[in-house]
């Protein structure tokens, strides 16, 4: 009798150990892998700032000198005007194009069917005299170049203040008091104006900095 009990303890620990085991093995046999990736970002700077400064360019009034009756901005020998300094600052962190557009349009410049323009325009340093050209056209075209040849790219990170110099453009109708036959010509301009024909001058200069597209 004891011995059938102890063959039935050993059957049953043998179980207990067989079942134990199985258990274990289970837990223990499993493949395990992983992969993980992170990463953060902040937004690209860009802060670029355009300012026209001292900017003062047609005006209805000259120092008391010359007064408009209509409130329309007026050009006359002996007045001049700023368009300003153009100022570009800010170290974008993009690759950059700044880009100069200009308008100039001159209308009815003209004395006795011929052209003539006694106006002047200064971009920078170098000053351009309607007169030396032949033609409203050829003055436009050698204005608009002037300005428009600050076009650049730069790279990012440089710092545009210090890579672009400050555009200065004014204009002047010089007050001639020695040549006579300008003063003929320039009296005609005024002449045609008080019959509602008046020469025109328009100018306008965009300053455009953009972020250069990829590749």
């Amino acid at each position: 009798m004891k011995k059938n009990i102890m063959m039935r303890l050993s059957a049953l620990l043998l179980v207990a150990v067989l079942l134990t085991t199985c258990v274990i093995s289970g837990t223990w046999a499993k493949y395990v892998t992983s992969n993980e990736s992170e990463d953060s970002a902040r937004v690209a700077k860009f802060g670029v700032e355009i300012k026209f400064t001292n900017f003062d360019a047609f005006k209805d009034e000259y120092e008391g000198v010359v007064e408009s009756s209509t409130e329309d901005d007026l050009v006359a020998p002996g007045t001049s005007g700023s368009f300003g300094t153009i100022v570009v600052t800010g170290t974008p962190e993009v690759d950059v194009n700044v880009e100069f557009e200009v308008t100039l349009t001159l209308t009815n410049w003209n004395v006795d069917g011929q052209y003539y323009c006694p106006l002047s325009i200064t971009v920078g340093p170098d000053t351009l005299y309607g007169m030396d050209y032949d033609s409203a056209d050829l003055f436009v075209a050698a204005v608009v170049e002037k300005i428009e040849a600050q076009n650049n790219v730069y790279q990012a990170n440089e710092n545009l203040a210090n890579e672009i110099t400050p555009v200065a453009v004014s204009w002047e109708w010089a007050f001639d008091s020695v040549n006579d036959v300008n003063d003929v010509k320039d009296t005609a301009l005024g002449n045609a104006a008080a019959e509602g024909k008046a020469a025109t001058i328009y100018l306008k200069i965009v300053c455009t900095v953009t972020q250069i597209e990829s590749e």
